[in-house]
């Protein structure tokens, strides 16, 4: 055999094989049970790898959906601040951009929530609750765009085109046409925002961890400001036409208070006169010095009352039937000048000026020996403060602060012999009324010195409030008067030495405001000084006494009593609720206040001004206006 023959044989060998391998082999393939395994395997891995390939998936649609919501609840967030901030300075067009810019990128955060990442991940729990949370936010920010939108057209039918009070030339020339058409709108905003707002606070806080959590408090609180904003604003549209003689000419009485000789609803009234309103135009006749019972009018602390009051004595002084009451004092005036700028004063080389405007219009017109003289030179300065305002059109901005200001510490109060517009007067917080609630701290200082240096008194307030088991309360206030005016030279201001008296000592009838149902009440002064305890006008418990302090010294008063049922407690969780209702005074008073909670139990919530313990919550600030706390234990 050649070598070339070999080879063809070694070719066939290998492409048949031998009878035996043959077999070997055919039955292998003939085995049933590899087989299957095989098959099994392969579907097996194609489905983990499926799997796999599906959970990738997800995993990179939920990490982009997540992201995409809070990209887009932040760009929300972002657009309606600029917004609102484009309407306010007079931009409607930009904020209409800003306003759908906000729509978009709350509806992208919308739509991410639904991916299918997102509706898996809301099966878990505290997952599903935080998803849900961030949807939330998106829906209430879509729906606050669209608010927006309408706040637009509604600025543009007031003319918003500046920085400068829309549908106004002055604050004393205001475009009620322009009112009247916005109105509807206004209120289709305040109630937009309403509707968004119950939204909002019907899904709930709970569950919601972290950012998340945050986001949505946040949320709620710029919600709640925008919609109660947007309601005063309604408010406001709805009051002026008539108020401002839309319908007719109005008369109202101006009363302003003086705050050198302290009285409770600020101070006595000092100066009178007659504002007129036609069509929106409005003329205010020079103020006179008010002569009794005008100046008695302010004994009550409620502006209601002290209106009413006000307006019966305006008839009997020969003043006619009026239409309301503008009520103010040096504090407002002092807010307008802040608002509308300096105002000139016959007579006088230098303007009134917001830095200086208590010195100016509370002690400078009685320098001087004579008070009826001072008392004429003090109306003077009030009528011109007042009548530059008039003049005058103050951005929106300043417009908002001073007059939200001036209302909130009580140096505003409006009343309206029109039942209708009073309740829209009450609905602005603007009628001067602050209720106690069940544990007040309040007093009234009525000035009974022969001086006018009330303006020099500093207070101090201290309360202490020990809380027991069964929710009683056991309560030490103490009330320091601290005279801070110079021993001369002798003025009207300062009065004169007259045989213990002397110059810059001032006195006041102060009046603590107990809690109905209090008991075991004890009072007593740092000088020997009467007390005494009555009921008011509505039936509310009080202490007198007559604090008096000479230059650079103080006089406290200090009242004990217990007060049953103080802090409402069931399943063992007590809630003590209080309200602080400070004087409108020339200068706020400092008040400290410490809550101890009883033996056995910790502090578990609190209101956020307060300094809080392991078993006690502090206070210590110069409030202007009412504020309402809480303290929660168990």
């Amino acid at each position: 055999m050649t070598g070339d023959d070999a080879q063809r044989e070694a070719v066939l060998d290998e492409r048949e094989p031998p009878a035996e391998h043959a077999r070997w082999t055919a039955g292998a393939r003939r085995t049933p049970r590899r087989s299957g395994r095989t098959r099994r395997r392969a579907v097996t891995f194609g489905i983990l790898a499926g799997l796999g390939a599906l959970l990738i998936l997800l995993t990179i649609d939920g990490l982009w959906s997540a992201r995409a919501m809070l990209r887009g609840v932040t760009a929300a967030r972002s657009d309606l601040g600029a917004g609102i901030e484009d309407v306010v300075t007079g931009d409607p067009d930009v904020a209409a951009g800003a306003f759908e810019d906000a729509a978009d990128a709350a509806n992208s955060a919308i739509g991410a929530s639904s991916h299918p990442a997102m509706r898996l991940a809301g099966l878990l729990p505290y997952v599903g609750d935080n998803i849900d949370g961030v949807a939330a936010v998106a829906r209430a920010q879509r729906d606050t765009a669209g608010a927006g939108l309408v706040l637009v057209e509604a600025a543009r039918t007031l003319g918003w085109e500046n920085i400068l009070l829309p549908a106004t030339s002055s604050l004393g020339q205001v475009d009620l046409t322009q009112v009247r058409e916005a109105a509807p709108l206004l209120d289709d905003v305040a109630t937009q925002l309403l509707t968004t707002l119950d939204a909002l606070e019907t899904k709930g806080g709970g569950g919601l961890l972290g950012p998340v959590a945050t986001g949505y408090e946040d949320a709620v609180t710029s919600l709640e400001l925008r919609a109660a904003l947007a309601g005063d604003a309604a408010r406001l549209a709805r009051l002026l036409p008539g108020f401002l003689g839309g319908d007719g000419s109005r008369s109202y009485l101006v009363a302003v208070q003086r705050l050198g000789e302290t009285a409770p609803a600020g101070g006595t009234v000092g100066a009178v006169g007659v504002l007129s309103a036609d069509d929106g135009a409005m003329t205010l006749a020079p103020l006179a010095v008010a002569e009794a019972p005008m100046t008695l009018a302010t004994t009550s602390h409620r502006g209601p009352d002290a209106a009413a009051a006000l307006l019966s004595a305006a008839e009997e002084t020969g003043l006619g039937r009026l239409d309301g009451v503008v009520l103010t004092d040096s504090v407002g005036l002092q807010e307008l000048l802040w608002m509308t700028g300096d105002a000139e004063v016959a007579g006088r080389k230098d303007p009134l000026r917001f830095e200086d405007a208590i010195a100016s219009l509370e002690r400078e017109p009685f320098l001087g020996p004579d008070r009826a003289a001072g008392e004429t030179r003090q109306a003077e300065f009030w009528t011109a403060a007042l009548s530059s305002a008039l003049a005058r059109r103050p951005s929106t901005e300043a417009f908002a602060v001073a007059t939200a200001g001036m209302v909130a510490d009580r140096h505003l109060v409006l009343f309206s012999t029109t039942k209708r517009e009073q309740a829209l007067i009450r609905g602005l917080g603007a009628a001067g009324v602050a209720d106690a609630g069940r544990n007040p701290l309040t007093w009234t200082a009525t000035s009974t010195a022969p001086n006018l240096a009330g303006t020099y008194a500093r207070w101090v307030t201290t309360q202490v409030v020990t809380l027991d088991a069964d929710g009683s309360a056991r309560i030490k206030t103490t009330v320091e008067l601290q005279n801070r005016a110079p021993d001369g030279p002798p003025s009207a201001l300062l009065g004169r030495a007259f045989g213990a008296e002397l110059v810059g000592a001032w006195a006041a009838d102060l009046r603590l405001l107990l809690p109905k149902g209090a008991v075991g009440v004890t009072g007593e002064t740092s000088t020997p000084s009467e007390t005494t305890v009555g009921e008011d006008e509505e039936g509310s418990p009080f202490l007198d006494a007559i604090l008096r302090a000479d230059p650079g010294s103080a006089m406290s008063l200090i009242v004990g009593y217990r007060r049953p049922a103080g802090a409402l407690v069931f399943d063992g969780i007590g809630t003590y609720r209080m309200r602080i209702v400070p004087q409108p005074l020339a200068y706020p008073g400092i008040v400290r206040l410490r809550i101890v909670v009883p033996d056995g139990t910790s502090v578990a919530d609190a209101s956020a001004i307060f300094e809080r313990g392991v078993d006690v919550v502090r206070f210590e600030g110069m409030p202007t206006a009412p504020i309402e706390l809480f303290v929660r234990y168990g």
